[in-house]
């Protein structure tokens, strides 16, 4: 089977919160800009959707307790983004064990966390202008 993932670089990579990170950049796939104040290093390819999962940073505020975090999709073929209602406080996804589904951790890794189920459907379903 053909494999269509892109080549995924990031540019102008910055810490967000001191003591060693999240880092966050501009996420380029296949030379195109995606989307700015992206989780560095963790971005998951779905063959099945041909799509990316990514998380982004929402800084809305000086004060840290005030941003957040959410689970974005970009849809290659159709060149379409979504993104989760859902908002977090930290944030890290892995591959599931299913094709429509990943992991998510409450946390900027997966070490010695526990996981929780996150439905893909919930993001292709979500209507974004």
């Amino acid at each position: 089977m053909f494999d269509a993932r892109l080549k995924i670089e990031f540019q102008n990579p910055r810490q967000i919160i001191n003591m060693g990170g999240p880092w966050i950049g501009d996420l380029y796939i296949g030379g195109l800009l995606i989307d700015n104040n992206v989780i560095v290093e963790n971005v998951i390819y779905k063959q099945d959707l041909d799509s990316y999962l990514f998380i982004k940073y929402h800084n809305i505020s000086k004060w840290q307790k005030d941003n957040y975090f959410t689970i974005n999709l970009w849809d290659k073929a159709n060149d379409l983004k979504k993104e989760s209602d859902d908002k977090f406080d930290m944030l890290y996804i892995s591959e599931g064990s299913n094709n429509d589904e990943i992991l998510i951790y409450k946390a900027f890794h997966n070490m010695d966390k526990e996981s929780t189920t996150f439905k893909i459907d919930k993001l292709i379903n979500n209507n974004m202008p």
